[in-house]
Order: C-alpha cells, then structure tokens, then sequence
C-alpha cells in the first residue's frame, strides 16, 4: 500500500558571497530550493517544482548567523517562486545559514470535504461487487503496527476488469514498470505493485493500488472525472484480481509534550472512510459486503469547469 512518502534534502548552506554549494540534493527531487542575497542583505529562499501536484515541505534552518529564522518552518507549496524572507540582523558579521528539508506529496493545508459523495472504482455493470478492508489483513504489515488512523478498500474483480477514478482530479504520480508480481503463485502482497495518484481539489490524495502492467491509460497531468478508466486491475498471485484503494491528506504533526519536534517527521496521513454511491443509496462500506455501482450524471459533472461541461457536450 502507498503510504506517507517523505524526500529528504540535507546540507544545503548559503552564504553572503551570493554563491551557493549544494549537498546531497538530488537532481529527482521533487522541490529544488534556492536562495540569494536581496539589497538589504535578507535571504530570499525559493522553490522550484519539479513535480505535478501540491507538495509540502517541512525546513529546519541550521548554522545560522546574522539573520532571523523560524523554529518550525512548514509550508505547502504549489506552484514555483519564493518562499520566505529571512531577514538579516544588520550586524556587521558575516552572514549565513545551512538548512535540512523534507518533502511529501500533499497539501498541509488541506481541508478534505467529508461530505463528498465518491463514485465505487468499478463499472455497474459487474453488479454486486465484494469489498474487504486491506487493515484487516495483520500479513501486510509485516509485523509492524499499521499506520494510524489507517484505511484501505480491496475491491476484488475479475481479471481484464477496469479500474475506474472516484472523483474528478489531477493524475500526479504514476508508477508502471511492469515488475508487478502478477502471476506468482503464492504471492499474498508484496510493495513492488503498480499504482496511480490522482489529486483531488479538496487537497485528498486517492491512490490506486495493484494494476496490470502496461494497462494504464491515463498520464501525469490529466484531469481525470468520475468516469475515466485509469487501468486494469491486478493481481499478487494471478488468481485474486483486486484494487487497493486509499484516500488520505496530508497534515501537521503534533508533536506531544516531552518528544522534540523533528523535521522528518513534520507530517503524517490522514486516512478517509468516505461515502459512495451505491445502488442501496449513499453510505459507507462495510467490510466483507458487496456493493453495487451506480454512476449517476450529476455525479460525473459535479466538480466540472463550464467549459468542462460545454466540452463534454460538444463530444
């Protein structure tokens, strides 16, 4: 299952000469920070994104001399440009400032709709479909506690059935490799799985676990509705065809007294039980039931753009 995945960057050092030297930051990174000296001898600090999607970034400024810094810095960070204002103490001392960072796809900030009505992943057309809650199943963890608040739906399908998305987003990470250990008998679970992250307006992320290798139909930047086909399910031992579905956010962690705030650490996921639509009405799902999917229009065209929907129409 795709959970909370952090990108560190350490030992970046700036200094007042205007040059910067840059450790251990990786050309992959999904944030390329920056920084120069302005007129008045303030640092301004800037992001580069080099990824789709909302990331949020946790820094923690170190070896810091002749400029004011925050004790915890976190910020959501969307688009490219600066980021913050470190502004210089005026004392005649040189001036400069090391920092460690960490990155993570989603939005701080988000504020997730618990009201939304989600369509199911699969057609209607498969009828009565089974649906088990993958936390259930101690053998994924490999004997580690599962993550808090944590909540998957394993929807279990025929093989060749499509997996369809739940809401109306931005596809923002894609994984297919083709090393799917589709066919393997045996094979319960196993991390090295095909997925596909769409992200939502509301700042919810839905990841789409276990596809088929080199079935997937969408690519990153497409804006995907609740009736896009993003690919076909998969399978760990090449019998059970199932998708894992997720749906968290990303938020501050709090920090409880006595334990020291660190930076790696500065977010956690948050995991939603949401509402579907479903032939018996709007609900919740309950694990070990079987549901059936309806896809009404106004659940399609909810979140469309006017031009979404002329385009549509125009079709």
């Amino acid at each position: 299952m795709r959970l909370l995945k952090c990108v560190l960057a350490t030992g970046l050092c700036w200094g007042l000469s205007g040059a910067s030297q840059v450790y251990a930051q990786r050309a992959d990174d999904p944030i390329q920070l920056t920084a120069d000296f302005n007129e008045a001898g303030d640092l301004v600090v800037k992001a580069e994104k080099r990824r789709l999607g909302t990331y949020s970034a946790a820094i923690d400024f170190q070896n810091v001399q002749n400029l004011t810094v925050p004790s915890r810095y976190r910020v959501a960070i969307r688009s490219s440009g600066p980021l913050i204002v470190l502004k210089s103490r005026g004392y005649s001392q040189s001036t400069h400032c090391g920092r460690k960072s960490v990155f993570v796809l989603g939005d701080r900030s988000a504020k997730p709709d618990t009201s939304f009505i989600y369509r199911l992943p699969f057609s209607p057309a498969r009828g009565a479909t089974e649906v088990r809650f993958a936390q259930e199943d101690k053998s994924l963890f490999f004997h580690t506690a599962p993550p808090k608040n944590w909540a998957a739906f394993c929807f279990f399908l025929n093989r060749g059935d499509t997996v369809y998305a739940i809401r109306k987003g931005l596809v923002v990470e894609i994984k297919e490799q083709g090393t799917s250990e589709t066919g393997k008998p045996g094979v319960v679970y196993t991390s090295d799985h095909n997925y596909v992250q769409v992200e939502h307006a509301d700042g919810t992320i839905a990841t789409y676990n276990v596809l088929e290798p080199g079935s997937v139909c969408v690519k990153l930047g497409d804006t995907v509705y609740p009736d896009t086909p993003l690919a076909l399910v998969g399978s760990f031992d090449g019998t059970q065809y199932r998708v894992a579905l997720t749906l968290h956010y990303i938020t501050d962690r709090i920090f409880a007294k006595g334990n020291a705030y660190s930076y790696e650490h500065a977010f956690e996921s948050v995991f939603i039980n949401p509402v579907f639509a479903t032939a018996d009405g709007n609900r919740m799902l309950v694990s070990q039931n079987r549901y059936t999917a309806v896809v009404a229009p106004e659940l399609i065209t909810k979140e469309m753009t006017k031009r979404e929907m002329k385009a549509r129409t125009e079709k």
